[in-house]
């Protein structure tokens, strides 16, 4: 079953299914990218795009 996780700094909710192999992405407040396995949320990386 999903459940949400809260991540700070994380602009939008999520909700993580555990046994998923999924990686979700996410935009976080300070315009970064932000993406982490499904099974474990607290192992984000975060990276900002380059302006073209």
């Amino acid at each position: 079953m999903a459940r949400p996780v809260d991540l700070p700094g994380l602009v939008s909710d999520i909700a993580v299914s555990p046994d998923s192999g999924r990686v979700f992405v996410a935009l976080t407040d300070k315009g970064e990218v932000a993406t982490f396995p499904a099974n474990d949320p607290h192992a984000i990386s975060r990276f900002t795009l380059k302006q073209p």
